[in-house]
C-alpha cells in the first residue's frame, strides 16, 4: 500500500500543534494557579500584619529559613513538618496546629512564610521569623465552624521539663538549667483589632491554646504563640577599665520574662538567662562579682530601673554580696 506523504506531514503538524497547544493550556493553567496561591498567601500575611502586636524587626523566611544573632529559624516545605528555633547550643521546634487541615508553605511578599487552608473549615496560618530568634506562628480561625482548640506540639529534649507559669506562659527548661523553648502568654483578636479570651493547657509535650469567642467577636480571629528559644539575642565581650566587660542584649522573648509580675519569669532569667552567659564564656563564673551584678540587673527591673537594652558585666568591680541593699543607689555599679 502506497501512502500520500504529504497527507501524513499535514496529520502530523496537526498533532504536534495539538500538543504543542495542550501543553501551553495546561503550561498557563498552573501559571494561573501559582498566581493566584501568592495572592491568597499576599492576602492572608496582609490581614495578620495588621492586627499582630509587634514583637520586634521581621526577618525573611527566603528558603524557608533565616538567621539571627547568634540564632537561626527554619520552617517546613509541608504543613505536617516541624517549625525549628536554634542557636549554638542546640535546637528545638514547635508544629504547626494539629488538626487544621493545610497546604504546603509559600513566602509571601513580606518575608511570612504562609500555609494556606486545605479546606473550608480551615483559615490557614502564617509563620514569621524576627531578629532575635523567636518566631511568631499566627494561625487564622475562619469562623465559628472552624477548631478553635489549637494543639502544638513541643520538639523539646526528653528530659526538658515542661512548666505552664502563673503568666499564663510555658516554658521547656532543659535538665542542664537552658530555656530550649519558651510560649508567651497567648493573645487572640477579632477581625476588628478586638481581643478575644485564649489560654493555654498543657498535656505532655502538647500545648493547646483555647480561643473562647464573645457574642460579639468577628471573625476571622488571629490566634498566636510567640516562640522564643533565647533570653539574650546577643552576648559578647570587650575590655573596660583595663580588664574584661561581659555584655548582652535582651531580648524581646527575655524582656517579656522579666515583666512577669508573678516573679516567675525574674527566676527563670536568673537561672536559664545566666546559663547563656555561661554557655559562652565559662570564665565568667570565676569571679562572684560577674554573678552579682546580673542578678542585679534583674532586680532592678522589679523596682522600675529600666531592665532592657545592654547590660553590662564589668570584672574590673569588686565583689558586693550585699548589693541588693541599695540598687536604687548604685543602679549595678558599685
Amino acid at each position: 500500500m502506497i501512502t500520500n506523504k504529504k497527507h501524513l506531514t499535514g496529520m502530523a503538524a496537526v498533532a504536534i500543534l495539538a500538543m504543542t497547544f495542550g501543553t501551553l493550556t495546561v503550561g498557563a493553567a498552573n501559571a494561573d494557579d501559582e498566581t493566584k496561591a501568592q495572592v491568597n498567601a499576599n492576602s492572608l500575611a496582609k490581614h495578620v500584619e495588621k492586627v499582630e502586636p509587634h514583637h520586634g524587626k521581621r526577618l525573611s523566611l527566603h528558603g524557608m529559613q533565616t538567621k539571627g544573632h547568634k540564632s537561626h529559624v527554619s520552617v517546613p516545605q509541608t504543613a505536617n513538618g516541624v517549625v525549628k528555633i536554634g542557636s549554638h547550643s542546640g535546637y528545638a521546634g514547635i508544629s504547626l496546629p494539629q488538626g487544621v487541615s493545610l497546604m504546603g508553605g509559600k513566602l509571601a511578599d513580606n518575608g511570612t512564610v504562609v500555609y494556606q487552608p486545605a479546606d473550608a473549615r480551615s483559615g490557614g496560618v502564617v509563620v514569621e521569623a524576627l531578629e532575635d530568634g523567636s518566631v511568631q506562628l499566627q494561625t487564622i480561625i475562619k469562623d465559628a465552624q472552624s477548631t478553635h482548640d489549637l494543639a502544638y506540639k513541643l520538639d523539646v529534649s526528653e528530659s526538658a521539663k515542661m512548666k505552664l507559669l502563673e503568666n499564663g506562659s510555658v516554658v521547656a527548661i532543659g535538665q542542664d538549667g537552658r530555656l530550649e523553648l519558651g510560649l508567651a502568654k497567648p493573645w487572640a483578636v477579632d477581625a476588628e483589632g478586638k481581643r478575644v479570651k485564649t489560654y493555654f493547657t498543657m498535656d505532655g509535650n502538647t500545648v493547646t491554646q483555647h480561643v473562647k469567642p464573645g457574642p460579639d467577636t468577628a471573625y476571622p480571629i488571629v490566634a498566636d504563640p510567640w516562640i522564643g528559644g533565647r533570653l539574650f539575642s546577643r552576648i559578647w565581650s570587650d575590655r573596660y577599665q583595663g580588664d574584661l566587660r561581659y555584655n548582652g542584649n535582651v531580648s524581646r522573648w527575655g524582656a517579656f520574662l522579666l515583666a512577669d509580675p508573678s516573679g516567675t519569669g525574674q527566676s527563670r532569667m536568673l537561672t536559664a538567662g545566666w546559663k547563656e552567659w555561661t554557655d559562652k564564656y565559662p570564665a565568667i563564673k570565676d569571679k562572684p562579682t560577674l554573678r552579682q551584678q546580673y542578678a542585679c540587673h534583674i532586680a532592678a527591673g522589679a523596682i522600675g530601673i529600666p531592665f532592657t537594652g545592654t547590660w553590662n558585666l564589668e570584672r574590673f568591680r569588686a565583689d558586693k554580696p550585699d548589693w541588693y541593699r541599695s540598687v536604687v543607689r548604685h543602679r549595678c555599679n558599685w
